[in-house]
């Protein structure tokens, strides 16, 4: 197993902060417990607890447990305050913002495909 060392921007990490805080007050208005969402979505309580908290997860996961709060992670994106400030990224800003991925274990070879029409042609 690899171990994978990420790192985010700044405004990233305020955008997964805001995803959080969004999907949290949707739950309050919605008061829906933690259990349920758990079963409608496929998350772990403590996986909704640190969405909810801001931290990191994958897409899948946001999107999950956005329909089960009745919405979409498309919708809840789509008003993040922030969202019209977005400019694209330089080319020294995307390097310095990559993320950096340190495997234990990175040695994987790739093998050309043969295809039926190569093995016939012989």
């Amino acid at each position: 197993m690899a171990n994978k060392i990420k790192t985010y921007s700044q405004d990233v990490l305020n955008s997964v902060k805001e995803i959080g805080e969004q999907l949290s007050q949707r739950q309050k208005e919605l008061k829906t417990s933690l259990k349920v969402l758990s079963a409608s979505s496929g998350l772990s309580v403590n996986s909704i607890k640190a969405i909810f908290e801001g931290m990191t997860a994958n897409i899948a996961s946001y999107d999950s447990l956005a329909r089960a709060l009745g919405t979409s992670l498309v919708q809840v994106a789509g008003t993040l305050h922030n969202s019209s400030e977005c400019t694209p990224m330089s080319s020294t800003a995307m390097k310095a913002n990559k993320v950096e991925v340190a495997t234990a274990t990175a040695e994987f070879q790739v093998e050309p495909s043969v295809t039926s029409n190569q093995t016939n042609k012989q």
